[in-house]
């Protein structure tokens, strides 16, 4: 870096300017910028070349992880209970809030959560399964009597929709 500083020195700043990689001119434009309107177009279709690779993956990304556009519609609607209550939770674990309160978040949260699942179904039946379970010593004695109803009276998909779903997953019949 200390030697092209010394040489920019000696050889003037226009000759740097032809020479460098970074520069924004071209040794053949003029000092009146008349390729001002190239830059820009390169700019220009940089920036939606971008754009469209980006899109493209956040395509990709949500048909193969995600459950395509289905699974992103269910996913934003569980986030959006589940950050508003995260960021209640975080805000009374910092105010140090009394037990009476907590019993009544607890309650609150684990009410609205039951409905999510009832709403989502599927993997979110099975995580409200596990917390009814309390797998992992986890869940509060409310949380896990709440989620009770997910153990034994869970609404059932009848055999042909179930077989329907693993054929088409694994790609052969049952």
């Amino acid at each position: 870096m200390l030697a092209l500083r010394i040489r920019a020195a000696s050889m003037g700043h226009r000759a740097l300017k032809q020479r460098c990689p970074f520069s924004t001119s071209s040794p053949s434009s003029s000092s009146s910028n008349s390729g001002g309107g190239g830059r820009a177009r390169n700019l220009a279709l940089g920036l939606a070349s971008g754009t469209i690779l980006t899109t493209a993956a956040a395509i990709t990304y949500i048909n193969n992880h995600v459950g395509g556009s289905d699974g992103l519609v269910r996913t934003v609607s569980f986030y959006s209970l589940a950050i508003p209550k995260y960021i209640q939770y975080r805000a009374h674990m910092i105010m140090q809030s009394p037990d009476d309160v907590w019993d009544e978040l607890h309650a609150e949260t684990s009410k609205a959560g039951l409905d999510k699942i009832m709403e989502l179904q599927g993997f979110y039946v099975k995580s409200g399964q596990m917390a009814a379970a309390n797998i992992g010593n986890a869940f509060p004695k409310i949380w896990q009597d709440t989620m009770s109803v997910l153990q034994d009276e869970c609404p059932s998909e009848p055999f042909e929709v179930v077989k329907s779903i693993v054929e088409s997953e694994y790609g052969c019949d049952l």
